[in-house]
């Protein structure tokens, strides 16, 4: 495939601004791949510059083909910034914004950890009046009414970290899964058996 794009694209010394008029006005997949891989350099810095600890290396490539494909997209032809150096400061702002996000998500997850503990420690509250749910979507209709007293006792240390992130800091099952390190299904799974230990407590 290199080889092929190598022979359409770098015989001819395509320019950059050729490439993304191909890219833009005939949706060229050759165009963008060889584009890519002409600034893979680029995306490889990037990640060494950036340490995403909940973020796989194959995630975060796929990110950098978004960012590059959306620059692409949003590159101003024929400005003294050439397409090499937006492609690589708009690399560098989508990862430092998944640095800093994946930051404040941590510092959340353990403080609200931090919370749920030292209450429960209290012993203030009993889950069956915490809880309030419907039987046809538990997990987006649970209401809180009061601190859950005996969590941790019902679910698994991963259950109890997916139901803070989930339902403390609103987070999604991709940024769970950052988080956490898990698979998105693994995920989904946690959920699932979190949503059955509960419904057993409450029956």
């Amino acid at each position: 495939m290199r080889d092929f794009l190598k022979n359409r694209f770098e015989k001819d010394n395509t320019s950059d601004s050729s490439l993304v008029l191909k890219v833009r006005e005939e949706n060229d997949s050759d165009a963008f791949e060889f584009l890519f891989s002409k600034y893979l350099p680029v995306v490889h810095k990037a990640l060494g510059r950036y340490h995403l600890h909940f973020v796989e290396h194959d995630d975060l490539l796929q990110e950098a083909r978004i960012v590059c494909y959306q620059a692409a997209l949003s590159y101003q032809i024929g400005t003294k910034a050439s397409f090499g150096a937006y492609f690589q400061k708009s690399l560098l702002n989508r990862y430092c914004s998944l640095l800093r996000k994946e930051s404040a998500l941590k510092r959340k997850a353990e403080i609200n950890a931090a919370s749920f503990e030292k209450l429960n420690s209290d012993g203030q509250f009993g889950l069956k009046t915490a809880l309030s749910y419907d039987n046809n979507s538990l997990f987006t209709t649970i209401l809180f009414k009061e601190i859950l007293n005996d969590l941790q006792n019902i679910l698994s240390k991963s259950e109890y970290q997916v139901f803070l992130l989930l339902y403390l800091d609103k987070a999604d099952i991709f940024e769970i899964s950052q988080i956490l390190n898990k698979s998105g299904q693994q995920i989904s799974r946690l959920i699932s058996s979190c949503r059955k230990k509960i419904r057993d407590e409450l029956n």
